[in-house]
């Protein structure tokens, strides 16, 4: 038989007996419409005018229930009308059609309505009503299968996929009764794809429990020992590995072997091991790997693996034959090798490093107080390990000390209380503080990170029944710091003198600042507390949220904005222990970099337009993100396809001086994934259960058990991107990792584009440190869907510390946003960052009063962002090199006469022009008086001139004079100002 390699397009024949006949499977020399489905039958009729009647035995692990068939004359191209459908299931279908003439006819048996739209798949299996009835005789011998083909590889069932019957798993397991269990060993490229089914590659071999390998000296080889249960369930089911010996002597150590399904490294880099245990019935395919090291002796390697279990065990025997070639990238170059699975268990960024543009932390000790300093901020412990004080670029935030608290009925005094240092590096600080009462024992371990971010874990050990009034936490801050906030079940806006929210809506954090200084809080204990809650919809902190009784509030006054957490009355019984874990970030988390954001100028374009024109290079485009969905980036977060495609494209924009970065996540993961078998057999590590459906190739092969996501019709080579869901924080991570140090070394990236991620702050230090480590300066921008993710910026802010660029503007409605919301959840200033906008072409005159323009040329709506006037615009006057002087500083230096009417200004004394951005922010027009404060910028006015430039579609010029700037606005636009000194 010739084998089906999923790398290559490869046609294969093979000759399957199946007691009912013979059936060749092979691949179509040409791919037939989408619409006639995956599947068809060649058949031969050799009478015309005539009724027929033809058996397919298609063998399949999913028949869609009364689906339809399509007949069509090959010579002509013509649908045949009169067809009937005798019966069908899963296993086979006899077929009656009324032929034309003698010849090849082409029954498709898995037609459907494709879906041209990109999303979630909407499209549909079509049914069978049969077509005109047949009337007369039907010619049984008339018409003969001549094989099976798939419209690609990719959609094909061979071999691992057709099916087996009942009575032929009846037989096979039979002959096998007394067994604990049976075992089929398979290679790498014969991936085990079925869960209850037997293929009837089984059948004809039996049972496989012996496997001959042939390898290269360092590759990573990966192969597969399937089991499969009987009439019971399979308990605690493992590989006991032996060293693999060979004729000489020479070892290669069992402990350079690992079984995927039962062991492995978490993405936080911790080891961990899995039980796996198998319904009676079900198929188990265990994947192991040998990492084959460089240096070792040619020749043949055997051992013998035990496959044991609680059941009852069995012995595999396993030769390796390694010739004298050196792999040197171990396969991962041709993801068909499977040594990528390796990756699964990488530990690759964990590294104690500090990354840029933080330094080293620096702990001082002085009279029993800790004090932390990080690049830009600070925070000065109390003996009760919480902060005293906490400072941002030399700005106090807090009105008094941080306080967690128990409110314990009667008496709960501190018997002792002990606080200390448990470590001390330059990328972590560790403490610990305990406190003994008459009532409880509670352990304080608490950290912080060079990046700002701090966690506090209590734990509380009751040596009474007690009834607690409540567990506090309280964050008091200055109220001059406190002027916006979000969290709390709001959105961005100005800080309410008096708020209370309890646990409704998915959030679990909130941030309280200004764009001077701030805190970002996160309440911590859910199964999940990365950003998208709205996808993953965790239960809120059990601690906290205690039963719905918990709350979240916010209380001002003149000096002082307090933000409390409450978690109302428990009783804690004598022996039981509480957790109570939540973190903060300091804000704002680097130094803001106006000079990069006016300096990158993105190209972000849909479909296959990726490359830029010329005009639109000499416009200055110096960044070009590859989204997924075309011919250099088919499958979303699968980079690996079109891999010369993807170099060509590197290549092309570094001739232009271009820099060129990728889409690449992980909630979501292509159906075109070659390891999806692989990662498929860990159960739900990789892919959580769900309801199944959508698009026709998962239903026809993965069956159920999964979660749609993201849907793109097709790429190439014609086969569509059916996406499912993907675990959180899950090993999916580390190989995520691995791929992205891949693509530095193998695709020379100048960074990524994130969209609406899953994963947490630990894995952004993981992707910083090695895109460091590959290539400094590596550029990291963050999109959302604010209807998708229910307030980005608060789920997303621990990851502000590792990127460099927003782009929050999808569903954003610039036209309803406050100047407090475009500041706290837009704009990413609050946090040292800068953004764009996105949706409808966002606001051009609100937007330049914090910076923001749209890129060249995405849209939404219908509307396509083009920003090239203001990119004229900001060389004329050197933006990159301006300082940026907003309303909201205490040095600011345009002032407006009405408080919805705002305006920054950006000086460059190099070119000698001060640019003012105005907006009016009001639903109405308005007459205002601009002043601007050029004595302080140390420019003489009596050598200055004003001018309204002519920007097209933004403003047309008009006459003003420096002494006296009067301008009307309309309602949610504005005006661009420049002063030539």
């Amino acid at each position: 038989m010739k084998k089906i390699l999923i790398a290559g397009i490869v046609l294969f024949l093979s000759q399957v007996f199946y007691g009912l006949g013979v059936a060749d499977y092979g691949v179509s020399e040409e791919i037939w419409p989408e619409h006639l489905g995956s599947q068809r039958a060649v058949v031969s009729v050799s009478a015309s005018d005539s009724n027929v009647e033809v058996s397919i035995p298609w063998r399949m692990k999913f028949y869609p229930s009364n689906g339809d068939v399509i007949v069509i004359e090959a010579a002509t191209g013509q649908e045949i009308t009169q067809v009937a459908k005798k019966s069908a299931d899963r296993i086979s279908g006899s077929i009656q059609f009324r032929s034309r003439a003698e010849g090849i006819y082409y029954v498709y048996y898995l037609p459907y309505i494709p879906d041209t739209t990109h999303g979630h798949f909407k499209g549909r299996y079509t049914r069978f009503f049969g077509k005109k009835s047949l009337s007369g005789q039907v010619l049984s011998d008339s018409a003969a299968l001549v094989k099976i083909e798939s419209r690609t590889v990719f959609d094909s069932f061979y071999p691992m996929e057709v099916i087996a019957t009942v009575d032929e798993v009846f037989l096979l397991k039979k002959n096998n009764s007394g067994k604990p269990f049976m075992i089929f060993c398979e290679d790498r490229e014969f991936p085990v794809k079925t869960k209850k089914d037997l293929p009837l590659r089984w059948i004809e071999s039996g049972e496989k429990t012996s496997i001959d390998l042939k390898a290269k000296k360092n590759e990573y080889y990966s192969f597969q020992i399937a089991v499969v249960a009987g009439n019971s369930d399979i308990q605690n089911l493992r590989i006991e590995f032996a060293d693999l010996v060979s004729a000489s002597g020479q070892i290669i150590s069992a402990e350079r072997l690992t079984c995927f399904n039962t062991e492995g490294v978490d993405y936080t880099g911790k080891p961990f091991s899995k039980v796996v245990n198998v319904a009676a019935g079900s198929v188990q395919p265990m994947w192991i790997g040998i990492d084959i090291p460089e240096v070792v002796q040619a020749g043949l390697y055997s051992a013998d693996f035990v496959v044991a279990s609680d059941n009852g065990s069995r012995s595999v025997k396993v030769s390796l034959n390694i010739d004298d070639q050196v792999l040197a990238d171990r396969g991962d170059s041709q993801p068909w090798k499977y040594s990528r699975l390796r990756w699964l268990n990488s530990t690759l960024g964990h590294e104690a490093v500090v990354v840029k543009p933080y330094s080293p932390l620096v702990l001082k000790n002085s009279d029993n107080q800790f004090e932390i300093v990080y690049n830009n901020r600070e925070i000065t412990l109390g003996n009760n390990g919480l902060p005293l004080q906490i400072s941002a670029n030399g700005v106090e935030i807090l009105a008094s000390p941080v306080d967690f608290l128990v409110d314990v009925t009667g008496s709960s005094a501190s018997i002792s209380e002990k606080l200390e240092i448990v470590k001390a590096a330059d990328d972590r600080i560790d403490w610990k503080f305990v406190k003994e009462t008459a009532d409880y024992s509670l352990v304080l371990e608490a950290f912080t990170e060079f990046d700002g971010y701090v966690e506090w874990n209590y734990s509380i050990l009751w040596k009474k029944n007690r009834l607690v009034k409540n567990f506090y936490l309280d964050i008091p801050f200055k109220s001059s710091i406190a002027k916006t906030m979000m969290g709390m079940n709001l959105s961005g806006r100005a800080t309410p003198k008096c708020h209370i929210a309890k646990w409704i809506k998915p959030q679990d954090s909130f941030w309280i600042g200004s764009a001077q200084a701030g805190i970002h809080c996160e309440l911590k204990g859910a199964d999940y507390t990365g950003p998208m809650l709205n996808l993953y919809k965790p239960a809120p902190p059990a601690s906290w949220f205690n039963n719905g009784l918990g709350w979240l509030g916010i209380k001002s006054k003149a000096d002082q904005t307090r933000a409390y957490v409450r978690t109302g009355s428990k009783i804690c019984k004598a022996g039981s222990t509480d957790k109570f874990s939540f973190s903060f970030i300091i804000t704002p988390v680097k130094e803001l970099d106006t000079e990069s954001h006016f300096s990158y100028r993105y190209y972000h374009s849909g479909g296959n337009t990726v490359i830029p024109s010329q005009e639109i290079i000499d416009k200055g485009v110096n960044v070009v993100n590859v989204h997924h969905a075309n011919k250099y980036n088919p499958y979303i977060n699968y980079p690996f396809i079109a891999q010369e495609e993807f170099k060509e494209l590197i290549k092309i924009n570094q001739a232009s001086g271009i820099k060129t970065k990728i889409y690449y996540t992980v909630r979501e993961l292509s159906s075109i994934t070659t390891e999806i078998w692989a990662l498929r057999s860990l159960g739900d590590e990789i892919f959580p259960y769900g309801n199944g459906g959508g698009f026709p190739w998962l239903r026809e092969h993965f069956e159920d058990d999964y979660v749609l996501q993201w849907y793109a019709p097709n790429i190439a080579p014609s086969v569509p991107d059916a996406a499912i869901l993907t675990s959180v924080n899950s090993r999916w991570y580390n190989y995520y990792i691995e791929g992205l140090r891949w693509m530095f070394e193998n695709y020379d990236i100048d960074g990524l584009y994130l969209d609406d991620v899953a994963f947490d702050r630990t894995m952004l230090k993981r992707i910083r440190r090695v895109m460091d480590a590959a290539k400094p300066g590596c550029l990291i921008d963050l999109h959302s869907n604010t209807n998708f993710s229910k307030g980005p910026a608060i789920q997303y802010t621990e990851f502000f510390p590792y990127i460099n660029k927003l782009w929050f503007g999808e569903s954003f409605k610039y036209n309803q946003m406050s100047p407090e919301n475009w500041l706290v959840e837009s704009s990413g200033i609050p946090f040292g960052l800068m953004g764009d906008m996105l949706q409808d072409g966002g606001n051009p005159w609100l937007g330049l009063v914090f910076g923001m323009t749209n890129r060249l040329p995405w849209g939404s709506e219908g509307t396509i962002g083009d920003p090239r006037v203001m990119w004229e615009l900001f060389d004329r006057i050197g933006m990159a090199k301006a300082h940026m002087i907003p309303y909201w500083s205490p040095s600011a230096v345009v002032f407006t006469s009405h408080e919805d009417v705002k305006a920054t200004a950006y000086l460059n004394r190099e070119s000698g022009y001060l640019m003012v951005a105005i907006g009016n922010w009001s639903v109405i027009s308005k007459k205002v008086k601009i002043s601007i404060d050029l004595a302080s910028l140390g420019i003489d006015p009596g050598k200055a001139s004003i001018e309204v430039p002519v920007l097209q579609g933004f403003q047309d010029s008009i006459e003003l004079s420096l002494d006296k700037i009067e301008l009307t606005l309309e309602p949610k636009k504005g005006k661009v100002l420049l002063i030539k000194f």
